[in-house]
Protein backbone atom coordinates (compact mmCIF):
# COMPACT_ATOMS: atom_id res chain seq x y z
CA UNK A 1 0.00 0.00 0.00
CA UNK A 2 2.03 3.06 -1.06
CA UNK A 3 0.29 5.49 0.85
CA UNK A 4 1.35 2.75 3.88
CA UNK A 5 4.76 3.24 3.18
CA UNK A 6 4.58 6.91 2.71
CA UNK A 7 3.93 7.49 6.21
CA UNK A 8 6.45 4.83 7.28
CA UNK A 9 9.13 7.54 5.73
CA UNK A 10 7.25 10.33 7.01
CA UNK A 11 7.62 8.85 10.57
CA UNK A 12 11.20 7.63 9.72
CA UNK A 13 12.52 11.59 9.16
CA UNK A 14 10.42 12.43 12.39
CA UNK A 15 11.95 9.87 14.96
CA UNK A 16 15.38 9.86 12.88
CA UNK A 17 14.90 5.84 12.77
CA UNK A 18 12.43 3.44 11.75
CA UNK A 19 10.19 1.92 14.92
CA UNK A 20 7.38 -0.94 12.92
CA UNK A 21 5.04 -0.30 16.02
CA UNK A 22 5.85 3.54 16.50
CA UNK A 23 4.62 3.98 12.57
CA UNK A 24 1.37 1.75 13.27
CA UNK A 25 0.60 3.87 15.68
CA UNK A 26 0.90 6.95 13.46
CA UNK A 27 -1.25 5.36 10.70
CA UNK A 28 -3.96 5.02 13.17
CA UNK A 29 -3.73 8.41 14.49
CA UNK A 30 -3.94 10.01 11.52
CA UNK A 31 -6.91 8.31 10.36
CA UNK A 32 -8.78 9.90 13.80
CA UNK A 33 -7.23 13.43 12.70
CA UNK A 34 -10.77 15.32 11.93
CA UNK A 35 -10.50 18.22 9.41
CA UNK A 36 -11.89 21.55 10.64
CA UNK A 37 -15.05 22.19 8.86
CA UNK A 38 -15.64 24.75 5.70
CA UNK A 39 -17.54 27.80 6.34
CA UNK A 40 -20.51 25.84 4.37
CA UNK A 41 -20.17 22.62 6.90
CA UNK A 42 -20.19 25.28 9.69
CA UNK A 43 -23.48 25.51 10.28
CA UNK A 44 -24.67 22.30 9.28
CA UNK A 45 -25.58 20.12 12.06
CA UNK A 46 -25.96 17.11 10.25
CA UNK A 47 -22.57 17.64 8.95
CA UNK A 48 -20.72 18.46 12.01
CA UNK A 49 -22.70 14.80 14.01
CA UNK A 50 -20.94 12.69 11.17
CA UNK A 51 -18.45 10.45 13.28
CA UNK A 52 -15.07 9.33 11.92
CA UNK A 53 -14.58 5.64 11.10
CA UNK A 54 -13.13 3.77 14.48
CA UNK A 55 -9.85 2.40 14.38
CA UNK A 56 -9.10 -1.17 14.63
CA UNK A 57 -6.09 -1.59 16.47
CA UNK A 58 -3.70 -4.80 16.20
CA UNK A 59 -5.38 -7.17 18.93
CA UNK A 60 -8.86 -6.47 16.30
CA UNK A 61 -10.55 -4.12 19.45
CA UNK A 62 -10.52 -0.08 19.06
CA UNK A 63 -8.64 2.25 20.79
CA UNK A 64 -9.62 3.28 24.21
CA UNK A 65 -10.36 6.46 22.74
CA UNK A 66 -13.19 4.87 19.83
CA UNK A 67 -14.22 2.90 22.76
CA UNK A 68 -15.19 5.72 24.89
CA UNK A 69 -16.74 7.51 21.84
CA UNK A 70 -19.01 4.67 21.00
CA UNK A 71 -20.04 4.21 24.37
CA UNK A 72 -20.89 7.88 24.58
CA UNK A 73 -22.96 7.52 20.78
CA UNK A 74 -24.92 4.24 22.60
CA UNK A 75 -26.01 6.94 25.46
CA UNK A 76 -27.30 9.46 23.28
CA UNK A 77 -29.30 6.94 20.88
CA UNK A 78 -30.85 5.59 24.34
CA UNK A 79 -31.58 9.11 25.13
CA UNK A 80 -33.22 10.09 21.98
CA UNK A 81 -35.39 6.82 22.15
CA UNK A 82 -36.39 8.12 25.91
CA UNK A 83 -36.88 11.56 24.38
CA UNK A 84 -39.41 10.61 21.80
CA UNK A 85 -40.89 8.19 24.34
CA UNK A 86 -41.82 11.18 26.57
CA UNK A 87 -43.02 13.32 23.40
CA UNK A 88 -45.15 10.53 22.35
CA UNK A 89 -46.57 10.86 25.75
CA UNK A 90 -47.21 14.48 26.24
CA UNK A 91 -48.88 14.69 23.18
CA UNK A 92 -51.69 12.08 24.24
CA UNK A 93 -51.84 13.97 27.34
CA UNK A 94 -52.07 17.27 26.05
CA UNK A 95 -55.02 15.66 23.94
CA UNK A 96 -56.82 14.61 27.21
CA UNK A 97 -56.17 17.90 28.39
CA UNK A 98 -57.78 20.01 25.44
CA UNK A 99 -60.88 17.61 25.39
CA UNK A 100 -61.23 17.95 29.48
CA UNK A 101 -61.04 22.21 29.22
CA UNK A 102 -62.69 22.48 25.69
CA UNK A 103 -64.84 25.63 26.23
CA UNK A 104 -66.11 25.23 22.68
CA UNK A 105 -67.91 21.84 22.16
CA UNK A 106 -69.41 21.13 25.04
CA UNK A 107 -71.38 24.34 25.18
CA UNK A 108 -72.15 25.67 21.86
CA UNK A 109 -73.78 23.74 18.73
CA UNK A 110 -72.22 22.37 16.19
CA UNK A 111 -73.61 24.22 13.23
CA UNK A 112 -72.64 27.72 15.91
CA UNK A 113 -69.38 26.08 15.99
CA UNK A 114 -68.74 25.33 12.58
CA UNK A 115 -69.16 29.07 11.58
CA UNK A 116 -66.85 30.22 14.62
CA UNK A 117 -64.06 28.14 12.54
CA UNK A 118 -65.14 29.37 9.07
CA UNK A 119 -64.62 33.14 10.71
CA UNK A 120 -61.64 31.93 12.08
CA UNK A 121 -60.15 30.74 8.77
CA UNK A 122 -61.92 33.05 6.53
CA UNK A 123 -59.98 36.63 6.82
CA UNK A 124 -56.44 35.26 5.71
CA UNK A 125 -55.08 36.40 2.94
CA UNK A 126 -53.63 34.28 1.21
CA UNK A 127 -55.24 31.24 3.16
CA UNK A 128 -52.58 29.69 5.34
CA UNK A 129 -52.83 25.71 4.97
CA UNK A 130 -51.44 25.34 8.48
CA UNK A 131 -54.15 27.18 10.26
CA UNK A 132 -56.46 24.42 8.90
CA UNK A 133 -54.69 21.64 9.84
CA UNK A 134 -53.90 23.42 13.38
CA UNK A 135 -57.69 22.88 14.10
CA UNK A 136 -57.92 19.65 13.67
CA UNK A 137 -54.72 18.89 15.92
CA UNK A 138 -56.51 20.36 19.57
CA UNK A 139 -58.31 17.01 19.93
CA UNK A 140 -60.29 14.42 18.24
CA UNK A 141 -63.62 16.91 18.45
CA UNK A 142 -62.36 19.65 16.70
CA UNK A 143 -60.62 17.46 14.15
CA UNK A 144 -64.53 15.47 13.55
CA UNK A 145 -66.07 19.34 13.35
CA UNK A 146 -63.41 20.76 11.13
CA UNK A 147 -63.29 17.69 8.43
CA UNK A 148 -67.30 17.80 8.34
CA UNK A 149 -67.16 21.35 7.77
CA UNK A 150 -67.13 21.82 3.83
CA UNK A 151 -66.29 25.55 3.64
CA UNK A 152 -63.08 25.66 5.57
CA UNK A 153 -61.74 23.58 2.54
CA UNK A 154 -63.42 25.20 -0.93
CA UNK A 155 -59.96 27.31 -1.15
CA UNK A 156 -57.15 25.77 -2.05
CA UNK A 157 -53.72 27.74 -1.44
CA UNK A 158 -50.47 25.86 -2.94
CA UNK A 159 -47.15 27.39 -3.26
CA UNK A 160 -43.18 26.10 -4.18
CA UNK A 161 -40.95 28.03 -1.88
CA UNK A 162 -36.77 26.98 -1.71
CA UNK A 163 -35.93 23.95 -2.30
CA UNK A 164 -37.60 20.47 -2.44
CA UNK A 165 -37.88 18.88 1.00
CA UNK A 166 -39.59 15.88 2.51
CA UNK A 167 -42.85 17.28 2.88
CA UNK A 168 -43.47 18.21 -0.53
CA UNK A 169 -43.02 14.58 -1.29
CA UNK A 170 -46.50 14.36 0.92
CA UNK A 171 -48.40 17.34 -0.59
CA UNK A 172 -50.36 15.12 -3.58
CA UNK A 173 -52.02 13.45 -0.74
CA UNK A 174 -52.89 16.51 1.05
CA UNK A 175 -54.11 18.40 -1.57
CA UNK A 176 -56.61 15.32 -2.05
CA UNK A 177 -57.76 14.72 1.32
CA UNK A 178 -58.27 18.81 1.24
CA UNK A 179 -60.72 18.56 -1.64
CA UNK A 180 -62.35 15.55 -0.18
CA UNK A 181 -63.64 17.68 2.71
CA UNK A 182 -64.62 20.01 0.49
CA UNK A 183 -67.71 17.96 -0.65
CA UNK A 184 -69.39 19.71 -3.66
CA UNK A 185 -68.77 22.89 -3.06
CA UNK A 186 -67.38 25.26 -5.88
CA UNK A 187 -63.39 25.68 -5.56
CA UNK A 188 -61.30 28.47 -5.64
CA UNK A 189 -57.91 27.23 -5.91
CA UNK A 190 -54.78 28.50 -6.13
CA UNK A 191 -51.48 27.09 -7.18
CA UNK A 192 -48.08 29.08 -7.70
CA UNK A 193 -43.91 28.59 -7.99
CA UNK A 194 -41.44 30.88 -7.30
CA UNK A 195 -38.22 28.47 -7.33
CA UNK A 196 -39.10 26.22 -10.32
CA UNK A 197 -36.06 24.66 -10.94
CA UNK A 198 -35.85 22.61 -7.27
CA UNK A 199 -38.62 20.84 -7.95
CA UNK A 200 -39.29 17.65 -10.37
CA UNK A 201 -41.77 17.48 -12.46
CA UNK A 202 -43.35 14.17 -11.17
CA UNK A 203 -44.55 16.47 -8.40
CA UNK A 204 -46.25 18.81 -11.15
CA UNK A 205 -47.53 15.78 -12.44
CA UNK A 206 -49.23 14.31 -9.36
CA UNK A 207 -50.54 17.35 -8.15
CA UNK A 208 -52.50 17.69 -11.66
CA UNK A 209 -54.23 14.87 -11.39
CA UNK A 210 -55.96 15.30 -8.06
CA UNK A 211 -56.96 18.54 -9.15
CA UNK A 212 -58.09 17.49 -12.49
CA UNK A 213 -60.36 15.11 -10.69
CA UNK A 214 -62.61 17.80 -9.11
CA UNK A 215 -62.13 20.12 -11.66
CA UNK A 216 -66.06 20.36 -12.61
CA UNK A 217 -66.18 21.97 -9.18
CA UNK A 218 -63.40 24.58 -10.79
CA UNK A 219 -64.96 28.56 -9.88
CA UNK A 220 -61.97 30.90 -9.54
CA UNK A 221 -58.56 29.22 -10.47
CA UNK A 222 -55.22 31.19 -10.59
CA UNK A 223 -52.20 28.96 -12.44
CA UNK A 224 -49.26 30.73 -11.99
CA UNK A 225 -46.78 27.35 -12.76
CA UNK A 226 -43.85 26.91 -15.09
CA UNK A 227 -45.29 26.76 -19.34
CA UNK A 228 -44.52 23.81 -19.96
CA UNK A 229 -46.74 22.45 -17.01
CA UNK A 230 -49.72 24.64 -17.51
CA UNK A 231 -51.32 22.19 -20.03
CA UNK A 232 -51.23 19.04 -17.19
CA UNK A 233 -54.30 20.87 -15.68
CA UNK A 234 -56.78 19.86 -17.99
CA UNK A 235 -59.82 18.93 -16.21
CA UNK A 236 -62.30 16.34 -16.82
CA UNK A 237 -65.30 15.94 -19.07
CA UNK A 238 -67.36 16.43 -16.85
CA UNK A 239 -68.19 20.09 -17.15
CA UNK A 240 -66.84 22.83 -14.92
CA UNK A 241 -68.33 26.07 -13.65
CA UNK A 242 -65.17 28.45 -13.75
CA UNK A 243 -65.54 32.43 -14.02
CA UNK A 244 -62.39 33.61 -13.15
CA UNK A 245 -59.33 31.91 -15.35
CA UNK A 246 -55.94 33.06 -13.99
CA UNK A 247 -52.56 31.73 -16.46
CA UNK A 248 -49.53 33.29 -15.64
CA UNK A 249 -46.15 31.44 -16.25
CA UNK A 250 -43.50 31.52 -13.66
CA UNK A 251 -40.99 30.74 -16.29
CA UNK A 252 -41.38 31.05 -20.22
CA UNK A 253 -39.46 29.00 -22.92
CA UNK A 254 -36.39 29.83 -23.92
CA UNK A 255 -36.75 32.13 -27.10
CA UNK A 256 -33.55 30.87 -28.42
CA UNK A 257 -34.99 27.46 -28.83
CA UNK A 258 -37.40 27.23 -31.44
CA UNK A 259 -38.57 23.60 -30.22
CA UNK A 260 -39.12 25.31 -26.43
CA UNK A 261 -43.11 26.75 -26.90
CA UNK A 262 -46.12 27.27 -25.34
CA UNK A 263 -47.99 23.92 -24.84
CA UNK A 264 -51.91 25.28 -25.78
CA UNK A 265 -53.98 25.01 -22.58
CA UNK A 266 -57.04 23.18 -23.28
CA UNK A 267 -59.03 21.97 -21.02
CA UNK A 268 -60.96 18.40 -21.60
CA UNK A 269 -64.89 20.61 -21.37
CA UNK A 270 -63.97 24.03 -22.59
CA UNK A 271 -64.31 26.80 -19.62
CA UNK A 272 -66.41 29.95 -20.66
CA UNK A 273 -65.14 32.58 -18.11
CA UNK A 274 -66.50 35.86 -17.00
CA UNK A 275 -63.05 37.26 -15.77
CA UNK A 276 -59.51 36.27 -17.85
CA UNK A 277 -56.35 36.92 -17.07
CA UNK A 278 -52.93 36.03 -19.12
CA UNK A 279 -49.61 35.82 -19.34
CA UNK A 280 -49.41 33.44 -22.27
CA UNK A 281 -50.23 33.89 -25.63
CA UNK A 282 -53.82 34.02 -26.45
CA UNK A 283 -53.82 31.68 -29.46
CA UNK A 284 -52.67 29.22 -26.83
CA UNK A 285 -55.58 29.10 -24.26
CA UNK A 286 -59.14 27.28 -25.79
CA UNK A 287 -61.93 28.99 -24.13
CA UNK A 288 -65.38 30.39 -24.98
CA UNK A 289 -65.39 34.05 -24.74
CA UNK A 290 -69.51 34.15 -24.79
CA UNK A 291 -69.47 35.42 -21.07
CA UNK A 292 -66.42 37.05 -21.17
CA UNK A 293 -66.95 40.72 -19.64
CA UNK A 294 -63.27 41.32 -18.54
CA UNK A 295 -59.90 40.44 -19.73
CA UNK A 296 -56.41 41.57 -19.02
CA UNK A 297 -53.67 39.77 -22.05
CA UNK A 298 -50.11 40.47 -22.53
CA UNK A 299 -48.27 41.45 -25.44
CA UNK A 300 -50.81 40.82 -28.38
CA UNK A 301 -50.95 42.29 -31.34
CA UNK A 302 -53.28 44.16 -32.93
CA UNK A 303 -55.12 41.60 -34.78
CA UNK A 304 -55.13 39.37 -31.95
CA UNK A 305 -56.56 41.95 -29.91
CA UNK A 306 -59.34 42.58 -32.55
CA UNK A 307 -60.29 38.93 -32.78
CA UNK A 308 -60.78 38.88 -28.89
CA UNK A 309 -63.20 42.27 -28.97
CA UNK A 310 -65.04 40.76 -31.65
CA UNK A 311 -65.24 37.09 -30.46
CA UNK A 312 -66.50 38.73 -26.81
CA UNK A 313 -69.90 40.35 -27.39
CA UNK A 314 -70.11 40.78 -23.52
CA UNK A 315 -66.59 42.44 -22.96
CA UNK A 316 -66.48 45.75 -20.80
CA UNK A 317 -63.28 46.19 -19.69
CA UNK A 318 -59.79 45.16 -21.42
CA UNK A 319 -56.58 45.72 -19.97
CA UNK A 320 -53.58 45.63 -22.40
CA UNK A 321 -49.59 45.58 -20.93
CA UNK A 322 -46.64 45.18 -23.43
CA UNK A 323 -47.85 46.77 -26.40
CA UNK A 324 -47.05 49.58 -28.51
CA UNK A 325 -49.24 52.57 -29.31
CA UNK A 326 -52.23 51.76 -31.04
CA UNK A 327 -54.13 55.10 -32.47
CA UNK A 328 -55.86 52.86 -34.82
CA UNK A 329 -57.29 51.11 -32.25
CA UNK A 330 -59.62 53.87 -30.53
CA UNK A 331 -61.13 54.84 -33.94
CA UNK A 332 -61.88 50.96 -35.16
CA UNK A 333 -65.59 50.04 -34.75
CA UNK A 334 -66.54 47.12 -33.36
CA UNK A 335 -70.10 44.71 -32.61
CA UNK A 336 -69.76 45.37 -28.84
CA UNK A 337 -71.93 45.68 -26.16
CA UNK A 338 -72.97 49.27 -24.96
CA UNK A 339 -69.55 50.37 -23.79
CA UNK A 340 -65.79 49.29 -23.97
CA UNK A 341 -63.29 50.44 -21.77
CA UNK A 342 -59.66 49.53 -22.86
CA UNK A 343 -56.92 49.97 -20.79
CA UNK A 344 -52.95 50.26 -21.98
CA UNK A 345 -50.12 49.87 -19.38
CA UNK A 346 -48.13 53.12 -19.92
CA UNK A 347 -50.69 54.82 -21.74
CA UNK A 348 -53.96 56.49 -21.12
CA UNK A 349 -57.59 54.94 -20.84
CA UNK A 350 -59.60 54.92 -24.04
CA UNK A 351 -63.36 54.81 -23.70
CA UNK A 352 -65.42 54.08 -26.57
CA UNK A 353 -69.36 54.28 -26.85
CA UNK A 354 -71.36 52.83 -29.41
CA UNK A 355 -73.87 55.65 -30.84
Amino acid sequence: MPWFYSLLQLNCKLEKKIVPNRCIQVQFTLIRIMPAPCSRCAGNEKVLLNRPECCVALDGKPCTVCTEDNELQKEIKELEISIEKLRIKRRARRTVMNESHDQLTDKVPPEIASQIFIQYASPRVPPNRNSLLILGAVCPEWRRLAWATPELWSSLFIEFRGSRSKHHDNLPQLVNEWLERSATLPLTITFITNFVWNFGDDIYHEISTTLNKHSARWHEIYFSLPARHLHLLCGSGQGNIVRQLVLVPSTYPNEHDPSDVFPPFSMKYKPSPTQLTLGIPLKSVDILRDNLSIASVKNVSIDECIELIRRSPLLEVLRLSGMPSLPLLAHSRFPMQEFLVLTFAHWSRISRRRR
